[in-house]
Order: structure tokens, then C-alpha cells, then sequence
């Protein structure tokens, strides 16, 4: 992808993501973290560095969960603050899933690691977030762009999980 149309797609992302991202309900949890300020304790899941993935889930017979994010991202600082920080939901998922995190760096520091930028483009992701689920071999199941609420996001990955286990069996 050119560089031009990396910054086109980047804006055009960033636009959406300020104009759709929900607020929190006033009480709730997110409003004591502001989104710029990520919490690295907020969530129980081990992430794994993009890279490896393929041998461990190979190994383990699991599917993988790519979360795609970025330090900008507020939709993904919700994330990881409900769905990834319940310690049932990171625990199953855990046992389902070898979770990957992509972080894009592309906004803070102009540029990814070679790794980041080639899951980017395999999985064509244009939003963040986006998770994607694929098979030990890299090959993509199911792909959920952007954040609509905990609980879509939980039936969405419950929904992989079982349609992933038919796939590795």
C-alpha cells in the first residue's frame, strides 16, 4: 500500500473513530480512565507479540485472536478496560484463543514494526480495532471491525471459537 494511501486510510479512520466512538455511561467504570491514558494492568489476558503466533498456536491446537489497536484508539481502550479485563471473559478466551496484540504505531512514531505493517496488510485491516480470528496456519476465519458494545464483541468471539474448533478438528 502506497504511503499516501496509508495516511488517507489513517485520517479517514481517525475521522470515524471521532465521530462514532459511544460515550460511557456516566457510573461506569471507563469514566474514571480517560481513553489517552491506557491502563496496562487492565487486562488479565497474556498478549503475545505478533510474530509468533502461527508456532504457538500450531503447538497448542488453538485458533488466533489479532486485536489490531493503537495508543489513539479510544474504542479500544474500552476493550480492553470491559471485554478484555473481565477475568472470566480473558480466561476463556485465554483457553480458546492464543491472543495477539498488533499494536499500530503509525500516528506516534510514523511508522510499525515490519511485522505489525505485514498483519495489517495479510488481514486488509482499515479500522482499529478490528479482531480477527484465523487458523494455526495464519489463514483468516472471521474478521469484527470496530467496537459496538461488550456484549456484541463477547458473542461475536464465543461465535468464532466454536466455528474455529470445527475447523482445527
Amino acid at each position: 500500500m502506497s504511503p499516501a494511501r496509508t495516511a488517507v486510510l489513517t485520517l479517514c479512520t481517525l475521522a470515524f473513530l471521532g465521530l462514532s466512538a459511544a460515550p460511557a455511561r456516566a457510573g461506569s467504570p471507563a469514566d474514571s480512565t480517560p481513553a489517552s491514558t491506557p491502563d496496562p494492568a487492565a487486562s488479565p489476558l497474556h498478549w503475545h507479540p505478533v510474530g509468533e503466533e502461527e508456532v504457538l498456536a500450531d503447538s497448542e491446537g488453538k485458533p488466533i485472536l489479532y486485536f489490531f489497536t493503537a495508543d489513539w484508539c479510544a474504542p479500544c481502550h474500552v476493550m480492553k478496560r470491559t471485554l478484555f479485563a473481565d477475568p472470566e471473559k480473558a480466561s476463556l478466551i485465554s483457553r480458546q484463543f492464543v491472543p495477539v496484540e498488533v499494536l499500530d504505531t503509525r500516528v506516534e512514531k510514523g511508522e510499525n514494526l515490519p511485522e505489525v505493517d505485514e498483519a495489517i496488510e495479510r488481514y486488509q485491516v482499515v479500522t482499529i480495532p478490528t479482531m480477527v480470528v484465523a487458523l494455526p496456519d495464519g489463514s483468516e476465519i472471521a474478521q469484527h471491525r470496530g467496537y459496538s458494545g461488550e456484549e456484541r464483541a463477547w458473542r461475536w468471539l464465543t461465535q468464532q471459537a466454536k466455528v474455529a474448533e470445527a475447523e482445527i478438528d
